[in-house]
């Protein structure tokens, strides 16, 4: 008879999450269409076969252990992936999803020979460790032909332009990823295929949820942003130094614009990124006049501006308490329903919902 399943339940969400986040944006930024094509089109895609190490900091919200004797409840079978992979024809969804769950990096390859202009493939690869130089540069520019109106690929680049020492390139990026209405990541996506590949494997709606390989995605992609904020803050520094005022004050729109990426619509889905966009946000905050009212932030100084945001992170560390309450708590279903409304609403009216039910259940 199996033992009874050790759950342990971090608080990444706001804790660790949080204090990474803003942790990681002190300091300079120098610290830091699917199916077959013409072969022409196609950048390189290897990555060196490895098994990615897990991220230690995820989005999710807990992580799950077994008891140390036995293996983690949330282990998929390479048995059972195989017979996904086969389920579903070796799609670049069900290999993504593979790749998440087993932190294999063969079938992110696998995924990138096979279908190379796939948007999601892309921001997979992108959003992957070991993946540099030339060849970096390669599938950015991919990942801008396949979505010409996404702006998450041109600030991507404009990260890359600015680790070079590339300011022109850089800004001229950020021009464009302004004029675009779209930001469009495929966390969700990964996110649902990964959990639908747990499902697959026999695992409960509560096991599948703390599925979070996806997460590193998330990180990755997040993380080039810190080059972008502050790159975009020295620039318009030394453009109101040398008393070009229209010229800073545009950058200082481009930064704004960037931390409302992640404030709503595709990119605010997930708490973490929501976070991001604050740190973002700081950045932009801190080469303005505190005392002065910028038609930017709605007529508020920057002062009053920070006060709301010290309010939000506030927010933040209550939600942080909710997810452990809710253990014991939440039937199966309702598992299911928390899952399906962080699909459908984003993880923060998720959160939301939860707190709802916890509390119902702790009135009784």
């Amino acid at each position: 008879m199996n033992k009874p399943l050790k759950v342990i339940v971090v608080l990444a969400l706001m804790v660790l999450v949080g204090a990474f986040v803003l942790r990681l944006f002190v300091g300079r930024a120098d610290d830091a269409t699917t199916g077959a094509t013409d072969v022409a089109l196609i950048p390189p895609h290897g990555i060196a076969p490895t098994t990615r190490p897990k991220p230690a900091v995820t989005p999710a919200e807990s992580i799950v252990e077994a008891d140390d004797e036995g293996p983690s409840p949330l282990a998929v079978s390479r048995e059972k992936l195989d017979e996904y992979l086969l389920k579903h024809n070796r799609s670049a969804a069900s290999l993504l999803a593979g790749y998440h769950a087993m932190q294999d990096t063969n079938l992110l390859n696998e995924a990138a020979a096979k279908f190379p202009n796939d948007p999601y493939v892309q921001w997979a690869m992108l959003t992957s460790e070991g993946l540099g130089g030339e060849q970096r540069r390669q599938w950015l520019e991919a990942f801008k032909t396949s979505s010409p109106e996404n702006s998450l690929a041109n600030y991507l680049s404009s990260a890359e332009h600015f680790k070079a020492g590339n300011q022109e390139a850089a800004i001229k990026d950020l021009m464009e990823a302004s004029g675009k209405k779209q930001f469009k990541d495929f966390a969700m996506e990964a996110m649902i295929d990964e959990q639908e590949l747990h499902r697959f494997a026999g695992q409960s709606a509560m096991m599948s949820v703390h599925a979070n390989g996806w997460g590193g995605d998330l990180m990755q992609q997040n993380m080039p942003m810190k080059v972008v904020a502050n790159g975009i803050a020295e620039a318009q520094a030394k453009y109101a130094q040398a008393g070009d005022a229209d010229s800073a004050a545009k950058l200082v729109q481009m930064g704004f614009g960037l931390s409302d990426r992640f404030d709503s619509g595709d990119g605010g889905r997930f708490l973490v990124s929501q976070m991001w966009g604050a740190a973002i946000e700081g950045i932009m905050l801190k080469n303005l006049d505190p005392n002065t009212a910028y038609e930017s932030l709605g007529g508020k100084t920057p002062a009053e501006r920070q006060a709301e945001m010290k309010l939000q992170k506030a927010e933040w560390k209550n939600m942080a308490g909710v997810l452990p309450k809710a253990y014991g708590v939440l039937s199966e279903d309702e598992w299911v329903s928390y899952s399906d409304r962080m699909k459908t609403f984003g993880e923060v009216e998720a959160i939301k919902w939860l707190k709802q039910r916890v509390d119902a259940a702790a009135a009784k």
